[in-house]
């Protein structure tokens, strides 16, 4: 507890016995009446005891008297009580180091440290006046001429009270900042109180960050309307009921979805000591303790008359109310306790048979308030997600990339259920692993696009028995593999597998899995189930347009770039480097005598012999670089960003692994080797036609001086 807390922690502060013993130990200690050389009075060590004695006094009642509320204290009684422990602070540390040697003590460092201390907790006009007393003392004692006490050294225990205590209100601003941001994020806290409210009356689930954002702003509009009108409703329930039992108060209190907790949720109520902190900001409180918890505990009415207790064993009552009986009625919904009904008064007598009757017809009546709007705003929530869930679906079903199908495919999931973790999954026939071709969440991050063995996996099961699974959402054992062994799920309490299914074959998954338990009712298993269905047709829809797409830009044998796509995307990249100022570099690479190749080992052979160089050509090249077969033999290569240097290292690498291939056939081994021309942008030319020329020429270049070589066409 800081100093300000302490200060402020009473209702008011008497000062007068302060303000006599402050005075008097200033004047002792200006006089230097504590010095270890001087001869100490009676009076002396009395009024040092008496400084002690009080300032335990005055920390002990703030720390261990029940405080009350600081915010109805006169902000005078407050400054007052603050400059009172203040004083008394300083004047102890200053009768401590006058006692020890004063302006020469081996515990001077004290008073810097208190210093730091006030200047971070109390305001500013307190902390400077202290600075001011301190070294005020510390300066009369010294004028009386003590040995070893120069001018210097006062004016460094000033300038180092002084950077202390800067320090400290540096502290201070800090802590003012943080006191700002903490107040904005209460009431960005305010938001999640209506939507707490909203879960604990069963109008919402859970909002996570994956939502849409028209989603979340659907479910903050609907809610506000559904809680405007229950608290509406109930308000009006609770006056009806307040005057028809002449009661002093009649309260609604409603219980968390853990069962632990109350909250007042409306009060009408002819009493100020309402407890305005809970109807406010929806403070809870303990459902098990006093006489509430009473009837929590044993889940029955309870009509208490005369009352035994003072009005605060009520939690909704801050005191000073009279209280003479007492009526607990629990609530109940589908044999769940959901809330308590409390009417009390100040008669003794307690409440008749037809008076219980009454209040368990109003407490109906506001139960029946909050199931009709769970209904309505269940409707219009569930017509809200369909509406998106139609929307992704046609937007998937007009999606020809794979991409597109993914994004849509997740747009769609989101309008069903907030979700943690999602991963879309397809096998792959040819390499009998399953891709990961989009997730959501933590698990897969930076996992996209990868392979990975399914084997004895969730999704293996799922894809072999062509029905979801697990049957509850619910994994019986957190070591259950669901992927992959290398993705645990073990935080996740709800966990779903659908198999993807196209005609009669399983064709990959969809993953989900949240860290609520319970996420995915019969009602979501079957519209997730729906979608998974047209998630399998989108996506091997967008495969088969790939694969055609790769086949029109593609070569057959070598799966390279084709010659026409070639042509398409180096203009592109001659375009991007005259924007860019960056030399780009053309390459044009013919396998060495491959005639003879052919006819004296065979064309299959040959297309070995191709597919090899091509597999290099791939292997060498970075991701922005160009790789294409020319034609025939010939290769072409556009590298991005490099000059003629750079590219002369490149060609080199590719020449010489070329030359260390080793292929086999029928009539026995033989090698290949590679002649490569190459011309550069902007030293050679700046349209893609005369660099295609001059590489082609350099290439030829290479091929008249004895092949195996690489010739830059600026070198001829």
């Amino acid at each position: 507890m800081n100093v300000r807390a302490l200060a402020g922690s009473g209702t008011g502060v008497k000062l007068g016995w302060s303000a006599f013993l402050i005075t008097g130990i200033a004047g002792m200690l200006s006089l230097g009446l504590f010095r270890p050389q001087g001869e100490r009075g009676l009076w002396v060590t009395l009024a040092g005891a008496a400084l002690g004695v009080t300032l335990l006094g005055r920390v002990l009642t703030r720390l261990f008297l029940r405080p009350v509320r600081t915010d109805v204290i006169p902000e005078k009684t407050r400054f007052l009580a603050e400059l009172e422990i203040v004083l008394l602070m300083v004047l102890s540390v200053s009768v401590f180091l006058q006692a020890t040697g004063g302006a020469i003590s081996p515990w001077h460092a004290l008073s810097y440290w208190l210093m730091l201390v006030l200047a971070a907790f109390v305001r500013p006009s307190v902390s400077m006046l202290a600075a001011a007393l301190l070294f005020g003392l510390e300066w009369m004692h010294a004028r009386q001429g003590l040995p070893g006490v120069s001018a210097r050294l006062l004016a460094s225990h000033a300038l180092f009270l002084g950077l202390f205590g800067g320090t400290g209100l540096l502290v201070r601003t800090a802590e003012i900042m943080m006191t700002r941001r903490d107040e904005r994020r209460r009431r960005s806290q305010k938001v999640r109180q209506d939507q707490e409210e909203l879960r604990d009356f069963r109008l919402m689930g859970p909002v996570t960050a994956r939502n849409e954002r028209d989603r979340a702003e659907q479910d903050e509009l609907l809610g506000k309307a559904s809680l405007l009108e229950i608290h509406d409703h109930i308000l009006y329930e609770l006056r009806l009921l307040r005057e028809s039992l002449q009661v002093t108060s009649a309260v609604l209190l409603w219980m968390d979805t853990a069962g632990q907790r109350l909250k007042v949720v409306e009060a009408a109520s002819l009493s100020d000591a309402i407890n305005g902190r809970f109807l406010e900001s929806g403070v809870h409180f303990s459902a098990l303790k006093g006489t509430i918890g009473n009837i929590v505990r044993n889940q029955l009415t309870m009509n208490i008359a005369p009352f035994p207790f003072a009005a605060n064993a009520l939690a909704y009552y801050t005191g000073n109310q009279p209280v003479g009986s007492f009526l607990g009625l629990p609530i109940f919904e589908q044999g769940r306790m959901i809330g308590v009904l409390c009417c009390d008064r100040a008669d003794p007598t307690p409440f008749s048979e037809a008076q219980v009757t009454l209040a368990q017809k109003g407490a109906e009546q506001m139960l029946r308030t909050v199931a009709t709007e769970r209904v309505f705003s269940q409707m219009a929530r569930s017509k809200f997600e369909q509406e998106k869930l139609y929307q992704a679906l046609a937007y998937m079903n007009r999606a020809l990339d794979l991409q597109s199908v993914v994004d849509a495919a997740f747009s769609a999931i989101g309008s069903i259920c907030p979700l943690d973790e999602i991963a879309i999954v397809h096998w792959e026939d040819t390499e009998k692993k399953a891709r990961i071709l989009g997730a959501q969440g933590e698990l897969f991050t930076g996992r996209v696009g990868e392979l990975l063995s399914v084997n004895r996996s969730l999704l293996t099961l799922a894809m072999d028995n062509r029905h979801f699974l697990p049957v509850n959402g619910e994994l019986r054992d957190a070591r259950q593999i669901v992927v992959h062994e290398s993705i645990s799920y073990a935080e996740m309490n709800s966990v779903l597998v659908q198999p993807l299914i196209e005609g009669d074959r399983a064709i990959g998954g969809l993953v989900f899995a949240s860290r609520e338990r319970g996420v995915f009712t019969p009602q979501r298993r079957d519209m997730l189930g729906a979608l998974a269905n047209q998630v399998a047709i989108g996506l091997q829809k967008a495969l088969m347009y790939q694969r055609l797409e790769e086949m029109a830009t593609t070569d057959g044998l070598t799966g390279l770039t084709n010659h026409r796509t070639f042509q398409e995307r180096f203009s592109q990249m001659l375009a991007r480097a005259e924007r860019s100022g960056a030399p780009l570099t053309m390459l044009i690479t013919d396998i060495d005598k491959f005639k003879r190749v052919n006819d004296t080992y065979g064309h299959p052979i040959g297309d070995v012999v191709i597919k090899r160089v091509a597999a290099i050509l791939k292997k060498q090249a970075r991701n922005i670089d160009l790789v294409a077969r020319y034609g025939g033999e010939e290769f072409g290569i556009v590298l991005e960003a490099t000059d003629a240097e750079g590219a002369r290292n490149a060609a080199e690498r590719i020449r010489a692994e070329v030359e260390a291939q080793v292929f086999d056939s029928p009539q026995g081994q033989f090698k290949a080797t590679l002649s490569i021309g190459y011309a550069t942008f902007p030293a050679d030319g700046a349209h893609k036609q005369v660099l295609i020329d001059k590489a082609d020429k350099a290439l030829y270049y290479a091929k008249e001086h004895g092949r195996n070589q690489v010739v830059y066409f600026g070198g001829i």
